[in-house]
């Protein structure tokens, strides 16, 4: 099921350019974040969660196809 849900990511991105990198990059932040209080299940959910959303982002191939200094910015913010 995981895996249905990073392609339905990369499809969303290759087929609708309003849908940005960054603004992906800023939902998985605000709705992936770890806290102290978690479970070890949740807290793994969650980063494979994030690995998935980062994996569709390189999929997609839009971040190759981004402007130089916003695909710098994206990038590193995918591999952070």
């Amino acid at each position: 099921a995981r895996q249905g849900f990073g392609a339905a990511l990369i499809e969303l991105l290759v087929r609708f350019e309003a849908v940005t990198p960054e603004w992906i990059l800023e939902q998985m932040a605000e709705s992936m974040q770890v806290h102290g209080s978690m479970k070890a299940p949740e807290e793994r959910d969650i980063l494979y969660g994030r690995i998935v959303g980062c994996a569709s982002l390189i999929h997609s191939r839009r971040i190759v196809s981004l402007a130089s200094p916003r695909r710098g910015a994206v990038a590193s913010r995918v591999c952070a």
